[in-house]
């Protein structure tokens, strides 16, 4: 997993951590030459169900997004994400 130059998402860090974005700002698709992770859409969906990548937030039915903040824990630092959300779901 490749993290994109810092120009490419100049417009992700002026977002504050409780921003909301669509997945098409986040992975490789024909309108966003310059994404936030080097995955297809499939890919990401696939890291999401396996907990390795951040939960999406539904707020109505058909509109999933994810946060900024979250999306910042996971690309800063992919395997400690992982790590982190594994350990917070685990058994009580």
């Amino acid at each position: 997993m490749q993290k994109q130059p810092q120009t490419t998402a100049s417009w992700f860090d002026r977002l504050s951590d409780s921003s909301l974005i669509r997945l098409d700002h986040i992975v490789k698709t024909p309108s966003n030459l310059h994404p936030l992770v080097d995955a297809s859409r499939s890919t990401w969906w696939r890291w999401v169900a396996a907990g390795n990548a951040p939960k999406p937030v539904r707020p109505t039915a058909g509109t999933t997004l994810w946060r900024v903040g979250d999306l910042r824990r996971f690309l800063n630092d992919p395997e400690q994400f992982m790590t982190n959300v594994k350990h917070s779901n685990g058994p009580k």
